[in-house]
This record gives structure tokens, C-alpha cells and sequence, in this order.
């Protein structure tokens, strides 16, 4: 019998369990030899998600260092002809790939849809129609400052977000990494709701790299996303078996 099942309360409020319903649980209890084996066994699948979500902090730490190398320059990669590429050249952000803000579409009015609707923070509904072609490189206007999403269909950018409305011949997943790197928080305003004003952006100057380049970047980066992706899969599968072992151990 679980706990819950044990709990009082209605729906509208806040359910409560007492000292008593503790105590006076009956549970079936293993002996000794048997416990070992089951601690045993699932210290081994906490050790195993310990060990995965390291490699995940270290494999992000790395992009994070690897990042800050490749845009400050430290890092540059060679051509086909096995030699360097030409120096960056120096631009606006305008004049690289501008943002513009979202477009308006109330809750109410969102009707369910194969097309993504992407907010500050992320894709949290889906429409019936996209204002949008894919890919998009989008970040939060109001409230969550600083993410940015590379959308890989097409998509409905909501009026809380900016998205990269002409990317000007650049490569638009180099151009999302590049914003990642930015930090978009720096432009942020407002004591109460954070706001992205785009036109600070804008007029920031930065280098940037010829097309080649930006491709092995993009490459790059996008390899070690995928091995985080992986990992993160990874944890999830393995804490998926534990909570089943929970229930087929334990109930």
C-alpha cells in the first residue's frame, strides 16, 4: 500500500499524512541477505547515473571553454587547402543576422496545430499555422533573457520572443552558437520583467568568420551537442529503469 493512497484532504487543498499512517503502514520486508542484494544492486544504477551526468557537466563544461576559444579567436580552423582561413571581419550584430520581435497570438486564440509556437522560453505550444520557415534561431524578448533555440521546422515565433529574420548568407546554426556565446543577457533592461531591446544588439560590433569557416564551427559544435544529447538520453533511460525497479521491488 502506498502513502498516498493514505493521505486526506480534498482535491482544492492541501492532502496530509500523519505520523500514524507512517507507523501503521504494513510493508512486506526482506531479510537481511536479501536486502544487501537489493541496496547492491540499486547503488550500482545510482553509481551508473552519477557517472553520466558527470560526463554531461564535463562534456558542457568543455563546449563552454571550447566556445569562448573559437569566438575570441584562440582557436581557428584550416581550409580545404590545409591552411588557415582569412582573418574575421568585423560587423554589427544588424549587419550579421538582425532580430525582430515575435508575433502576437493569444492563448485563447492558439488552435492545435503540427507548427511549433516558440516563447521566451521555449516551445510550449503548437499551432495550426507558422509565420515562420525553418531552420530559425530564436531567443527570449521578455521575461527569459538569454536562451536561444535552434528550430528545425517551420514555426510561429510568439510576441515574448526575437528571431533572426535574415541570416544575410551566414549559416543559421553557426549563427545560433554565435548568440549562445553573445550572451544576450548583457543587453537586458528592466528591474521587474527582463527585456531584450533588439537595437542594443544591434549596434554591438563583433568579428565574424567566412561561411567555410562557420560550416567546421557549426560542425564542430553540433558534435558535441549531440554526445550531451546522447548522455542526457542516457540518464533518462536509466532513471526510468530505476523508478520501474522501485515499483517491481518494493510493491
Amino acid at each position: 500500500m502506498l502513502l498516498s493512497s493514505r493521505a486526506t484532504g480534498t482535491s482544492n487543498s492541501m492532502k496530509n499524512i500523519t505520523k500514524d499512517d507512517v507507523l501503521t503502514l504494513p510493508v512486506y520486508c526482506p531479510l537481511l541477505e536479501e536486502q544487501e542484494k537489493i541496496v547492491s544492486f540499486l547503488g550500482a544504477v545510482d553509481l551508473r547515473i552519477t557517472q553520466l551526468r558527470r560526463k554531461r557537466e564535463l562534456l558542457q563544461s568543455y563546449k563552454r571553454g571550447v566556445m569562448q576559444k573559437i569566438f575570441s579567436q584562440e582557436i581557428r580552423f584550416k581550409s580545404a587547402i590545409n591552411s588557415p582561413f582569412p582573418n574575421w571581419e568585423t560587423k554589427k550584430i544588424g549587419q550579421f543576422a538582425p532580430l525582430q520581435r515575435g508575433f502576437d497570438l493569444p492563448v485563447d486564440n492558439i488552435v492545435e496545430g503540427q507548427f511549433p509556437v516558440v516563447f521566451s522560453n521555449g516551445i510550449l505550444k503548437r499551432h495550426y499555422e507558422y509565420k515562420v520557415t525553418s531552420p530559425g534561431v530564436v531567443t527570449g524578448r521578455s521575461g527569459t533573457i538569454g536562451k536561444v533555440m535552434y528550430i528545425e521546422e517551420n514555426f510561429w515565433p510568439h510576441n515574448t520572443s526575437l528571431w533572426v529574420t535574415n541570416f544575410r548568407g551566414n549559416l543559421p546554426r553557426f549563427v545560433y552558437y554565435f548568440y549562445i556565446w553573445l550572451d544576450l543577457t548583457r543587453f537586458s533592461s528592466g528591474s521587474g520583467v527582463p527585456t531584450l531591446n533588439r537595437n542594443d544588439v544591434h549596434t554591438y560590433s563583433i568579428d565574424f568568420p567566412l561561411i567555410q569557416e562557420q560550416e567546421k564551427i557549426a560542425n564542430f559544435l553540433t558534435a558535441i551537442d549531440r554526445k550531451i544529447e546522447a548522455l542526457s538520453r542516457q540518464i533518462e533511460q536509466t532513471e526510468k529503469f530505476k523508478k520501474g525497479l522501485f515499483q517491481k521491488l518494493f510493491v
